[in-house]
């Protein structure tokens, strides 16, 4: 089942010749590719920073392909790499349209990088990516509630959606990361005795504004915490006004 969070198709292809056609065809070309090589790529989004990092190129270039590829997959696995791996869901996210990964033909033979960016976004988003212009290998998506969950977290922290798309889109049993109560403490702003009441916070404010999208009325004020102070509930009323007006989390 595709996800339906998901808008746009993710293709690759390492052919050059893909990318005119791709660009005249109404795609995004996302060209992994050097920087200073990108002058020969225009038109296209330049995403030098998911190709593979020096030490996955020595490893292949020395005869271990398996650790370098290893090495490849983890380097996309890292914090460091969030921000484009979140510009790639981003966009994906948002545009009903198709965008085109490509590299060059040389490299990626020699270095596997289509193929362990594909099996990277696949197996950590169900990003199932498509070969370009092969009937037999189209692109779409895997709807699981692990997959939705991770994406909402993702965009939610990095501010590509709001408090109501993250509460839609996440499962209902789902707990957030401390990285998302963070960003949700921060609408509700006041203090708590303690993480349990943290969380406890966070999962009424999501219960809340899960009913305010689906029915439309304002629901009863969140009782975060049986222990909240009569402070704390009157700057709960005056922030739950907000609540459907919010757009774009604010940094």
């Amino acid at each position: 089942m595709e996800n339906r969070f998901l808008k746009g198709k993710l293709y690759a292809s390492n052919d050059p010749g893909a990318i005119p056609d791709a660009l005249a065809s109404g795609y995004t070309v996302i060209a992994l590719v050097d920087v200073g090589s990108s002058m020969n790529y225009p038109n296209c989004v330049i995403m030098s920073s998911l190709l593979p990092p020096p030490d996955a190129i020595s490893d292949i270039l020395n005869g271990n392909k398996p650790m370098g590829i290893q090495r490849y997959i983890n380097y996309l696995m890292d914090p460091a790499r969030e921000e484009s791996v979140v510009c790639l869901l981003a966009a994906l996210y948002q545009k009903t349209t198709n965008f085109l990964l490509y590299t060059e033909y040389d490299a990626d033979n020699e270095f596997n990088i289509l193929a362990s960016l594909a099996n990277f976004l696949a197996n950590a988003f169900g990003v199932v990516v498509g070969k370009y212009k092969d009937p037999n290998n189209l692109a779409g998506s895997i709807a699981t509630p692990g997959f939705d969950f991770t994406i909402a977290d993702l965009l939610y922290v990095n501010h590509f959606i709001s408090i109501q798309e993250y509460a839609m889109m996440t499962p209902l049993d789902a707990i957030p990361t401390a990285r998302a109560c963070s960003e949700i403490l921060r609408h509700i702003n006041y203090g708590f005795n303690s993480m349990e009441d943290c969380v406890r916070a966070c999962l009424g404010m999501i219960n809340d504004v899960r009913s305010e999208v689906a029915t439309g009325k304002a629901s009863p004020v969140l009782m975060a915490t049986p222990v909240l102070s009569k402070d704390a509930l009157v700057e709960l009323q005056q922030r739950k006004s907000q609540y459907a007006a919010m757009g774009k989390p604010q940094g």
